[in-house]
């Protein structure tokens, strides 16, 4: 440690820094070289720290948790121990928080993460909201509550996927309605400034709103999950032109009657380029304005986007091939378009086989398993 930063540290310690000394701090060094008298100042530096009342010295890092806690350091974010990680910020009108699936788990088995957290707010009157950095889409979170300055919050997060929490007054974005669900036995959403149940199976849900009451819906049939397998694709296979400048797209249409890579598909095995899967379902007279269904597209390679009936939905998290598709199906007939883009490297291979050519085949397109899941959505009253 240098001596200018010690000498900084202890006089932020003396005026109620907390500072946590971790290892052997017995015979501190200076940075580079030491000038002559400059190791003994540094030692009576720390040695100073490490006796003021506000400074832990611990051997093992796994007790930084418990000497902060000595310290009366409290955390901003408390959650059961998982790969979810936080970072905060706080603006004039806003705490925001960043909050991710972390790829780097210790234990390198990524899972799915669906847990509560607990969210320091600088202004105790402050509600959740969800930022969507796809969609640029603010939603006010309809399934919360309050312990002091904490929010509880769920977050359900796919390894490497994150999502923004921003804790602001209620009137900081549109949409939120006066009351707020604190638990459910079901999902519940907020939209048009109401508070929705959403269920994927008959049954009766209890859900208590933030005034105490305790609200019962009796949710009817709701239809099966489909499974989509027969699949009209139609592919741009990009190839190189007559000039170095050039990219031909010939079109290629296969019938597909169960889904798998390009790679296995005959005539796809080695084209790079963008493709549409389109089918279409049929909804029956049992589907009502009630209904409405989430698209599970499985795997997919590589960037997507889906239209229904003829309208394109926003964004999407490429991290979540499940997309809501509720309010743009009806009853009766409906078409539903995957489109897939690829990276060029298949096609790479058979262009420069000299660059290319000794590594495989990356599987492209729309895998799967597709299925659509039903659901039954209502007002709470």
């Amino acid at each position: 440690m240098a001596v200018s930063t010690a000498r900084r540290l202890l006089s932020l310690a003396r005026q109620g820094l907390r500072v946590v000394l971790l290892g052997d701090w017995s015979a501190p060094e200076p940075v580079g070289r030491a000038e002559p008298g400059e190791a003994a100042q540094l030692k009576g530096l720390v040695d100073a720290l490490a006796a003021l009342p506000t400074t832990r010295t611990i051997a093992d890092q796994n007790d930084i948790p418990i000497a902060l806690a000595e310290l009366g350091v409290t955390p901003d974010v408390v959650k059961e121990a998982s790969t979810v990680m936080t970072v905060r910020r706080v603006l004039p009108d806003a705490d925001l928080y960043y909050v991710a699936n972390a790829k780097h788990a210790e234990s390198r088995k990524l899972v799915r993460v669906v847990q509560d957290v607990w969210l320091t707010s600088s202004d105790r009157s402050a509600v959740p909201w969800t930022m969507d950095a796809w969609t640029g889409e603010v939603s006010p979170v309809a399934l919360w509550d309050r312990d002091g300055d904490r929010v509880r919050v769920a977050v359900d997060l796919l390894p490497g996927q994150s999502t923004v929490v921003a804790l602001a007054a209620p009137g900081w974005a549109p949409g939120r309605s006066g009351l707020h669900a604190t638990s459910s036995e079901a999902q519940v959403r907020e939209g048009t400034g109401s508070l929705f149940l959403r269920a994927q199976a008959a049954g009766t849900f209890r859900t208590t709103l933030s005034d105490g009451r305790v609200v019962r819906s009796s949710v009817g049939a709701v239809p099966a999950p489909l499974a989509l397998t027969s699949w009209e694709l139609e592919v741009e296979d990009w190839q190189p032109g007559a000039t170095v400048t050039e990219t031909v797209k010939p079109l290629r249409h296969v019938s597909l009657t169960a889904l798998a890579p390009w790679t296995a598909v005959p005539g796809l095995e080695d084209v790079s380029g963008i493709g549409r899967y389109r089918t279409t379902v049929e909804l029956g007279k049992e589907w009502t304005a009630e209904h409405g269904a989430l698209l599970e597209l499985g795997e997919v390679n590589d960037t997507f986007r889906v239209t229904v009936n003829d309208q394109l939905l926003p964004a999407v998290d490429v991290l979540d091939t499940t997309v809501d598709v509720g309010r743009y199906l009806h009853r009766g007939s409906n078409t539903i378009e995957v489109e897939v883009a690829t990276t060029l490297f298949n096609r790479l291979r058979t262009v420069t086989p000299e660059v290319y050519g000794t590594n495989g085949r990356q599987a492209y397109g729309l895998v799967g398993p597709v299925r659509l899941v039903p659901y039954a959505e209502q007002r709470l009253r």
